[in-house]
């Protein structure tokens, strides 16, 4: 059978301390195929030395760059022990010339922003998916001043599910925060039966530099009514500007297999050193082969004390569990700006799992300090990267496209580039 052509890139430890862009996750234009629509998703988690400054993040195509749009983001938080996460995803049709597509930090002075962790995971749909069957998007580039009321935004067309497929709803805003005394909210909003799924609410720092880009997941199997999903934003005071919001409904049974669990009862994290699972997944694979995962979680703090730490692990050939992507596990730490934030929180990988028995997924975490802080909206979502249907005729193979590869894993630290066919 045919793989979808699905591409991965990590990085940590990058620093800057000056206004100049370093560069951290990076997908070489060799990656991509010129005329192809992608889908893009991109996490930049960062730390900065002082709490007086902001931590920049952007995410950018081409060798100039061209920043895409309303993807120049920044934020200030507490000194050394804040590790926020700034969240991306597009839809990007690469010109004729394929262009590289990475993420980089700078400082808004000379004080030091570290990343924690980046990572990118693109997708390709062109030639695999059609818009309007496979998967609904919509964008919505209109700057709104947001309200107290729940406000759709971006949403797709009405579509009905079968009933029996899987699906992955993913909803990403930008906002200027502008107001810092009140909680911007955003939730994923299925019409079909009427439901918000992983709500949060976060307050900013800066009311004049903060700019946020926040991204969070639902997966399950929608009941058999036609519905529409979008992202639904508000903030009681009247201020906070939207940017930008992008919604995606992709109907995971396009992929030979996938797993997925979401629950919304809080969960109350073990004390350090213990872990607690948060979600947890067994897929059997088929076949040897390449699988995405992708753990999220909302984390309502409940005392500005809270620190969390999390971890994604999995058991890829009956070796035992181990994390992957290795990250610090510190993040997100003492992530809040007050003790109302309920915080988003998201970390994927791709990875080749083996066949033969199943394969654990676990989505972890641990409070390690602080005593109130809570877990919710708690997801695991996995699926191959091979897709369903019958093999190709021998005589007459599908002609692929797209790369070097079926499969290019590049995993980067220390900012050494690595291959991996």
């Amino acid at each position: 059978m045919t793989d979808a052509v699905v591409k991965y890139v990590e990085e940590q430890g990058a620093t800057a301390n000056t206004t100049s862009w370093v560069d951290t996750a990076t997908l070489a234009n060799s990656e991509f195929e010129a005329n192809k629509t992608y889908l893009i998703l991109a996490n930049q988690i960062c730390k900065h030395a002082s709490a007086a400054q902001e931590s920049r993040v952007r995410l950018v195509h081409g060798t100039t760059p061209t920043v895409f749009d309303d993807a120049s983001l920044a934020w200030e938080g507490l000194n050394g022990t804040q590790e926020h996460e700034m969240s991306y995803m597009f839809l990007f049709t690469q010109p004729a010339t394929a262009e590289l597509v990475k993420l980089q930090i700078s400082s808004s002075s000379t004080t030091t922003v570290t990343s924690i962790f980046s990572q990118i995971l693109v997708l390709k749909l062109s030639d695999d998916f059609v818009s309007g069957t496979d998967y609904f998007w919509d964008e919505d580039l209109v700057d709104y001043t947001m309200t107290g009321t729940p406000t759709r935004k971006a949403e797709t067309a009405s579509f009905t599910p079968n009933g029996t497929d899987r699906w992955l709803f993913i909803g990403h805003i930008i906002y200027d925060v502008v107001n810092i005394t009140t909680a911007t909210a955003y939730d994923i909003y299925d019409s079909g039966p009427p439901a918000p799924r992983s709500n949060c609410s976060v307050e900013g720092e800066d009311g004049s530099n903060d700019f946020i880009g926040v991204i969070t997941y639902w997966s399950g199997v929608p009941t058999n009514v036609a519905r529409t999903v979008s992202v639904r934003v508000s903030n009681s005071a009247g201020a906070t500007i939207l940017l930008a919001s992008r919604v995606l409904a992709i109907n995971l049974s396009k992929f030979a297999q996938s797993a997925s669990i979401f629950e919304t009862t809080e969960i109350d994290p073990s004390t350090t050193p213990v872990y607690t699972t948060l979600a947890t997944l067994a897929p059997t694979p088929s076949a040897t082969g390449n699988w995405v995962y992708l753990g999220h979680s909302i984390m309502d703090v409940n005392e500005t004390s809270t620190n969390l730490e999390t971890r994604l692990q999995v058991n890829p050939d009956g070796g035992g569990l181990i994390s992957d992507p290795n990250y610090p596990t510190t993040p997100p730490s003492i992530d809040n700006w007050d003790a109302s934030d309920e915080v988003p929180f998201s970390i994927f990988k791709l990875r080749s799992l083996t066949s033969g028995a199943a394969r654990t997924i676990n989505w972890d975490c641990r409070q390690v300090a602080g005593t109130l802080g809570r877990c919710e909206d708690n997801g695991l979502a996995a699926f191959s990267v091979t897709l369903a249907g019958p093999p190709p005729d021998e005589d007459n193979p599908a002609p692929r496209t797209g790369g070097l590869s079926e499969f290019t894993r590049i995993v980067e630290i220390g900012h050494d580039n690595v291959n991996i066919y």
